[in-house]
């Protein structure tokens, strides 16, 4: 089976929360909490394909200059190589929610969120290395 190319993007605001979306039950880890971001494309690359993923889950447009890349995570037993992004985007605009894959989203503790058997599988490694 072909490894999985993965995008993700840490926001936080002010507080030190974080931006996790609810998805719905229907799609790959349904019910779990995660951040925004979702599969890489065929024949896109990672940083694109993040930046439309942020457009299209939460209304919020961001430039390359925003974002950097944090790390890659290689998760052998999810079989998925994970981009993570960080932007520096210190005033939150208003969320405007995509609701065709995620029922809502909330601004939560990094430490409060790993305590609870509710997030995507890899979001408790990255809350393990950068928050804990």
């Amino acid at each position: 089976m072909d490894e999985k190319e993965a995008v993700g993007l840490i926001i936080e605001n002010n507080k030190g929360e974080i931006l996790v979306l609810h998805r719905k039950e229907f799609v790959p880890e349904g019910g779990s909490w995660g951040l925004v971001g979702g599969g890489v494309e065929d024949n896109n690359d990672a940083l694109r394909n993040l930046i439309q993923k942020v457009k299209q889950e939460i209304g919020l447009e961001l430039n390359k200059a925003r974002l950097k890349e944090v790390e890659v995570f290689d998760w052998k037993e999810l079989n998925i190589r994970f981009h993570l992004y960080k932007t520096d985007v210190v005033i939150i605009p208003t969320i405007k929610l995509n609701t065709e894959g995620h029922s809502e989203y909330k601004w939560a503790n990094p430490k409060d969120l790993y305590k609870n058997d509710i997030l995507m599988k890899g979001l408790y490694k990255i809350i393990e290395k950068y928050y804990l």
